[in-house]
């Protein structure tokens, strides 16, 4: 959410991006808080699927303004590690990719990239992610 936020912040008199981003942030926010609501597990499941098509959806609208295709991207990129959140409660919407890759970009080149090999390695090897995510250095 972050960077839909920053986008907001730095591009305010962009009609695109404001209806975009006034989009966006309140689907974001409303996938965070669904996790810590007091409802049934079928009403959990039928919000999140929603929330999902919608995010899905506003990830596929055409878009001039570079900024907001390289979220989309993202949001289209990563589709198949982003939603588990949808399928099991107990995964947290917000930690998923967006606070990953805030962090990586201040420590990677290339972050999104990094990012994508780290899970496919992942998804191959049982490693500690951590680890590959966050290496240190030992010498």
């Amino acid at each position: 959410m972050r960077e839909v936020e920053d986008l907001a912040k730095e591009f305010p008199d962009n009609a695109e991006v404001s209806v975009f981003t006034a989009t966006l942030i309140p689907l974001l926010a409303e996938a965070m808080h669904l996790r810590g609501q007091l409802i049934a597990d079928s009403d959990y499941y039928r919000r999140a699927a929603a929330l999902k098509k919608t995010l899905v959806s506003v990830s596929n609208q055409p878009a001039q303004h570079l900024g907001i295709r390289r979220i989309q991207d993202i949001f289209r990129d990563h589709a198949k590690r982003l939603y588990h959140w949808v399928k099991d409660r107990a995964v947290p919407p917000d930690k998923i990719l967006m606070s990953l890759l805030h962090t990586l970009k201040k420590r990677q080149k290339d972050a999104e990239d990094y990012f994508k090999s780290v899970l496919d390695r992942l998804a191959d090897v049982k490693q500690d992610p951590v680890a590959l995510l966050f290496p240190t250095n030992s010498s």
